[in-house]
């Protein structure tokens, strides 16, 4: 008799101890849940989200910014539509850094003209490796186009 209450009591203790292994693993799931990776390196430059507080799946917690890699948007004028190419360099420059000169490519057009600016969208990457451009600054910027110079008005780096 003695014997079987001893197995009874060793039954109930395993039984105790996978409830407690199922209740780590549970627990360590959610402590996995609780970091939040970026796909990218990055600056966080708003925090949307305080320290404990709860958020369900998809909602956005910080907004990061690559800083190494800008991205220029420009109107380019009707005319030179088809001087603009995938890749040709884009060379700007800011008030902030003045006698200093920022490069990048072409990497998009927007085939579309707006038909009240008689203009059309150009995207172009910078290239900041030293990070001294930053997310919001205004720039004047010039692309190689047909042997001349396209001086495009300033613009604001996205």
């Amino acid at each position: 008799m003695q014997a079987d209450l001893a197995q009874a009591q060793v039954d109930a203790a395993t039984a105790q101890v996978e409830q407690a292994k199922a209740a780590l693993e549970g627990a360590q799931m959610q402590l996995d849940n609780t970091e939040v990776k970026a796909p990218f390196d990055g600056v966080v430059v708003v925090k949307m989200m305080h320290e404990s507080e709860n958020v369900g799946p998809g909602v956005p917690v910080v907004r990061i910014v690559n800083q190494s890699r800008l991205r220029l948007k420009m109107n380019v004028p009707e005319a030179h539509f088809g001087e603009v190419d995938l890749g040709i360099t884009v060379l700007t420059s800011v008030d902030g850094y003045p006698g200093r000169t920022f490069t990048g490519q072409v990497a998009r057009k927007v085939p579309a003209i707006d038909s009240r600016s008689r203009t059309f969208i150009v995207e172009a990457v910078l290239q900041n490796p030293e990070g001294l451009l930053a997310e919001g600054m205004f720039c004047r910027a010039e692309l190689a186009v047909s042997y001349t110079h396209l001086t495009l008005p300033t613009k604001r780096i996205v």
